[in-house]
């Protein structure tokens, strides 16, 4: 099932989502790799694509995240979201789910190019 009914209406399936966020960070990465603008990502960069690959794995599943109530000329709070100790560690197993869809989407679709 794609959709799952939540709280609020439908929402994507836990693993749409994380497959759906492999492909969009592998395609990130190769375009800083190809970009001239950052010139110390590239190819020939391997250690560091591997530590941008997992940093953007973490981003995207440990589940913290970033708060803002108000706006930059009412003024507001920007606060940082940390789920439970239980969420976290579910979210550790995506993050190692996303890791390996990461690796196994760019040695199918892009490294074979």
């Amino acid at each position: 099932m794609i959709f799952e009914e939540g709280a609020s209406g439908a929402t994507l399936d836990p693993m749409t989502l994380q497959l759906g966020a492999s492909v969009a960070v592998v395609h990130v990465i190769e375009w800083l790799k190809n970009s001239a603008k950052i010139p110390w990502i590239t190819a020939h960069t391997a250690t560091l694509n591997v530590w941008l690959a997992a940093a953007a794995a973490f981003l995207t599943t440990i589940g913290v995240t970033l708060v803002v109530n108000g706006s930059f000329w009412s003024g507001g709070d920007i606060s940082f979201h940390v789920p439970p100790g239980q969420i976290l560690i579910t979210n550790a197993v995506r993050f190692i789910v996303q890791l390996g869809a990461q690796k196994a989407y760019y040695k199918v679709a892009v490294h074979t190019r």
